[in-house]
């Protein structure tokens, strides 16, 4: 055999023996780091987004009004973005 045929092989006797036992076949194996890395990467962005602080003097209200919306804004713009990703990265999953 050549190596891709015994590679093929070696998987989908792997697969039958993960389903056998009731464990997540390599697909899945692949599916689920794909979705941790995918979260992590997520939560470190959302993470960053909201610890962002900025000292403004409190005299200067407009601008911390400002500052603030901006704040939302971005979070806003950052969640659209999430929830579009989110989507076509359960398509990619089905």
């Amino acid at each position: 055999m050549d190596d891709d045929t015994r590679a093929t092989v070696e998987k989908m006797m792997y697969d039958q023996r993960q389903r056998e036992l009731g464990l997540p076949t390599s697909d899945d194996q692949r599916k689920n780091q794909v979705l941790k890395k995918y979260v992590q990467f997520h939560l470190q962005i959302l993470q960053l987004v909201m610890s962002y602080n900025v000292s403004i003097p409190y005299n200067t209200i407009n601008s911390r009004r400002q500052l603030n919306l901006a704040l939302v804004f971005c979070v806003l713009c950052y969640m659209y973005i999430l929830v579009k990703d989110a989507y076509l990265f359960l398509l990619y999953l089905i």
